[in-house]
């Protein structure tokens, strides 16, 4: 009697023998019967409606649960991988990364590295640097590579001598003074601008002849970013950066923005600009 064919003929039929019934009373008992089946499938189609209603709620609160846990995680990966906003850059206890060291932002006053790490030869590195550029190092010579770490950390004495040296050396060459400062602060950051002395930044040679050197910075370009650091000043970077290209300088940021500026092509202004 659920389906509407069966129930209608159900009906015709019992109307039939009320029809035919002879007597007041049985004709009585049927229309009870007959009220009673109506109010029982109107209220089971009644309940029926209801149940899928309320199915079809939960299952479209259960999508729409699904949907937003979704889009939640795809937020949360984006924001971890590719956002810049949310990378070391824009951490203040990670800020030391990607501090800008230039001419025209120098290192704040009283910088200090907290804890040196002593490389080949005397060179110093801050520490927290170290441990991925031992990594760097150790594949690159997986690969075949000679590196070694010609200048790290310089500090403020020493990089005011590597300045009046390239000072005196354009006034033996017949510049004046201020000719010979102009000059040399194209080829030498003047003290306090050096990213040198920062122990962030190393300039990376070969110990195995030119060629070796050559292969080992196209290498390191390619592959450096995997371990926090980046070319600091790249060829097509200099209208940014102000710097002449140095294939050898790298510089520590963190692996998240170096692997972000390495993605976008950016240099480090570029990144500072767009985080």
């Amino acid at each position: 009697m659920n389906e509407n064919g069966s129930f209608m003929d159900w009906l015709k039929l019992r109307w039939k023998m009320i029809s035919v019934s002879d007597t007041r009373f049985f004709r009585f008992i049927w229309i009870v019967a007959i009220s009673i089946t109506l109010v029982t499938v109107l209220i089971s189609a009644g309940v029926t409606a209801s149940n899928n209603k309320k199915l079809k709620a939960e299952e479209e609160q259960k999508a729409a649960e699904e949907v937003a846990a979704k889009e939640e995680e795809e937020a949360a990966m984006l924001a971890t991988i590719t956002d810049a906003t949310a990378t070391d850059a824009t951490s203040d206890v990670d800020a030391w990364m990607t501090i800008l060291i230039s001419a025209s932002s120098p290192l704040p006053e009283g910088y200090e590295v907290p804890e040196f790490t002593e490389l080949r030869g005397g060179k110093r590195v801050d520490s927290r640097i170290y441990p991925e550029l031992q990594r760097m190092f150790d594949d690159a010579r997986a690969q075949g590579y000679s590196p070694y770490v010609d200048t790290a950390y310089i500090d403020n004495a020493g990089q005011q001598e590597l300045f009046d040296e390239k000072v005196q050396e354009f006034i033996n060459s017949g510049m004046t003074d201020e000719q010979a400062k102009v000059e040399a602060g194209n080829c030498v950051a003047q003290p306090g601008t050096s990213e040198h002395q920062s122990g962030l930044a190393i300039d990376v040679y070969s110990d195995a002849g030119d060629e070796d050197q050559t292969a080992l910075w196209t290498w390191l370009n390619e592959n450096s970013y995997k371990y926090g650091y980046i070319v600091r000043y790249p060829e097509n970077k200099v209208d940014i950066t102000g710097v002449s290209y140095e294939s050898c300088h790298l510089r520590y940021v963190g692996v998240d923005a170096a692997n972000i500026m390495f993605i976008n092509g950016w240099c480090l202004e570029e990144f500072l600009t767009n985080r």
